[in-house]
């Protein structure tokens, strides 16, 4: 939750990205070393996605009594 308030208050720009421009990379991504770039770029989006799906089976989970 702390992550996503900090991202909310960064208006979706994860504070680390000015480090790494800070420190040599060209547009603050240092994901696509590791992901693929389609990957990389959509972090933000897939992962958030995923996250409320999963609040929300959470939730009709413990609303229903299962």
């Amino acid at each position: 939750m702390l992550e996503g308030i900090i991202l909310l208050v960064n208006h979706g720009r994860c504070p680390f990205t000015t480090l790494a421009e800070k420190y040599g990379a060209k547009n603050g991504a240092v994901t696509d070393l590791f992901l693929p770039g389609w990957l990389a770029r959509n972090t933000f989006n897939i992962f958030t996605t995923l996250f409320i799906c999963e609040l929300l089976v959470l939730g009709f989970r413990y609303l229903s009594g299962i």
